[in-house]
């Protein structure tokens, strides 16, 4: 059989003139030459900038919305349920989505305490953390649920400016048994507002690093403080919530938890629970009581008088110029005085959102917050939510947790008494412990509190 006749069947394949094999249904096919060559690959080049070049468009209305009611029944999102802070609900969707299993935006109460035991107030655990702090966070997580949740099931929000891993979300879910929920902050909150010159504030931030500022180098640490301080209670996840616990990562809860505090808070119509006290750092905020002083000769209307809160415990009036306390009192009246830089450290706080939602803490917080302190100075959260109970809060609506077991970076608190001690099983070290340290503002509140009940 001759194999290299082009008729044969077994010879499939004929020599093109460029001399390449082609197969022979292919070989009657002319191919193009080297002009036709170079005029296809111009008509697409031009044919690819004409369709990836040109900008994006809006995407179609019906076709949004269309998509939003279907991520609406998936996630048990209705309308006019508070998904924003706005009416424009839409706009809120596309500014901050991720697919459900990655972002939660509403927290349906029945459902999270479903297999609750023993819940007796809408709250629950609050932390905003970045994802680095995974084993911290779990660390803390396991023992508050040991010393406490076990046996009640509040549930979880996790906070961060951009979504979890499913590896974080795993992690984290396995740490207790309540349900979990993982939120996500709107950018227009979490970042610099657009009347912050992000150049002064890289320069601030060097220097404040190159004089060993605590979180002074930090951009994002400003970013969080100001978030926690002012937007989060506003967050959708937190709409139906009462009170929210917050979780410091790393923090350690030593004792087990005396009763239920969510409850005793409603039980008792407390605002604002914490554990240690402390003087923050004047260098961190130069400012910060000019602006208050400003606040309070404008606002005086909004504030309780000064005998029935814990104002007095943040006042410094040992001033000696007569000239400068004239001053003062002309334009703060009452409340006259410098600021002693008593706070109350909120890495552990259980604070009411009606407190931090009310109309008095919401313009006071946009007073300070146009100043741009927080990116300027670094101010903290913390001085802000405690000048706001000092202002807007009854003395008794704040509340000293004696016997929290709690230990952190910045202090920490243990039960004093050896009966609280051993009977909740403490672990904490007195040594430790702020409560009656000169580093503390607390005994001078409770002796404060302790008058006002006399």
């Amino acid at each position: 059989m001759n194999f290299s006749s082009p008729t044969s069947p077994v010879n499939k394949y004929e020599k093109s003139r460029s001399g390449l094999r082609l197969p022979v249904c292919f070989s009657k096919l002319r191919l193009p030459s080297r002009g036709q060559c170079v005029v296809i690959i111009l008509a697409c080049a031009f044919a690819s900038f004409v369709l990836l070049g040109r900008p994006l468009q809006e995407p179609d209305t019906s076709l949004k919305n269309q998509f939003l009611n279907t991520f609406r029944r998936n996630s048990g999102i209705n309308r006019g349920s508070g998904v924003a802070s706005n009416n424009d609900e839409s706009s809120w969707f596309w500014k901050s989505y991720y697919p459900p299993e990655v972002v939660d935006t509403v927290l349906d109460w029945e459902n999270a305490t479903r297999q609750s035991k023993d819940v007796r107030a809408k709250a629950a655990f609050v932390a905003v953390v970045q994802e680095s702090s995974m084993y911290n966070l779990r660390a803390t997580m396991r023992d508050i649920e040991l010393r406490f949740n076990n046996a009640h099931g509040y549930p979880w929000i996790i906070m961060s400016e951009r979504p979890f891993t499913s590896v974080f979300r795993k992690w984290i879910k396995a740490s207790t048994k309540s349900q979990v929920y993982f939120g996500q902050a709107l950018s227009d909150e979490w970042n610099e507002p657009t009347w912050v010159n992000t150049k002064i504030v890289e320069k601030v931030a060097i220097k404040m690093s190159n004089d060993k500022v605590l979180h002074g180098e930090s951009v994002s640490w400003r970013k969080m403080t100001r978030y926690n301080a002012g937007f989060l209670a506003h967050h959708p996840l937190l709409k139906d919530i009462e009170f929210y616990w917050k979780v410091q990562p790393g923090s350690r809860y030593q004792c087990n938890i005396d009763g239920d505090p969510f409850e005793m808070m409603k039980r008792d119509d407390k605002k604002l629970s914490f554990a240690v006290t402390g003087y923050e750092s004047e260098n961190t905020m130069l400012n910060f009581w000019r602006v208050v002083r400003e606040y309070i000769e404008y606002n005086k209307q909004s504030i309780l008088p000064s005998n029935q809160t814990i104002y007095p415990w943040i006042l410094d009036r040992n001033i000696k110029d007569e000239a400068y306390i004239s001053t003062l009192q002309s334009q703060m009246g009452e409340y006259w005085g410098e600021f002693n830089e008593c706070v109350v450290w909120n890495n552990f706080i259980i604070v009411s959102l009606d407190f931090l939602r009310s109309k008095p803490y919401t313009e006071f917080f946009h007073y300070m917050d146009k100043t741009g302190g927080f990116f300027y100075e670094r101010w903290g959260d913390a001085p802000v939510q405690t000048v706001a109970a000092a202002l807007f809060l009854k003395r008794d609506q704040v509340h000293y947790i004696k016997n929290m077991g709690y230990d952190s970076s910045i202090g920490s608190n243990c039960p004093v008494e050896k009966e609280a001690y051993s009977r909740l099983q403490c672990t904490c070290n007195l040594a430790r412990s702020l409560a009656a340290s000169s580093t503390s503002c607390t005994p001078a509140l409770i002796k404060l509190q302790d008058s006002h009940n006399i």
